[in-house]
């Protein structure tokens, strides 16, 4: 068996890091979590979810929703970022500021995608560049926090 490639030891430090981040969340007692990427961040934050879903397909409840952040292909990411979404069955904010490097085709195909799949979950929302006074923070804080309160309200899990 050959050794694994540098890549390949990278990918498995990233899913490893968030296993480890959220088991420690989940020793505390917090269930329901939001799993927050930004840029190229966003493959390992759904390459985790992924390897997630095969107890929610068996009706484990996982209690997690995501949030992207200026989402970006990662080249070492083993799904193109649209293709990757579209496997994911939870609550999906896909944020997008006046900092993301992405082209308008790539946001708009993305959001597309998701809606043709009539994924009720999922919301693309733009922060306008009118909102980068002081108060850049506390809009983005307010729009995840109503996003979140309409589609990944915390609920009692069983177990």
């Amino acid at each position: 068996v050959p050794a694994p490639s540098a890549a390949d030891h990278y990918r498995e430090q990233m899913l490893q890091r968030i296993s480890a981040g959220v088991s420690q969340l989940q020793s505390m007692g917090q269930m329901n979590l939001v799993i927050v990427a930004h840029g190229h961040s966003a493959a390992w934050a759904i390459a985790w979810l992924q390897q997630q879903q095969p107890a929610a397909a068996n009706g484990e409840e996982q209690g997690y929703a995501l949030v992207l952040i200026d989402a970006l292909e990662n080249s070492y990411a083993p799904l193109r970022l649209q293709d990757a979404l579209s496997g994911l069955q939870l609550p999906l904010l896909d944020l997008l500021t006046p900092y993301n490097r992405n082209s308008e085709f790539t946001n708009r195909e993305r959001a597309g995608r998701m809606h043709s799949q009539q994924r009720e979950a999922y919301q693309q929302i733009r922060i306008p560049a009118l909102s980068l006074r002081a108060d850049y923070a506390n809009t983005v804080t307010r729009r995840v926090r109503g996003w979140l309160k309409t589609n990944a309200a915390g609920r009692e899990l069983e177990g």
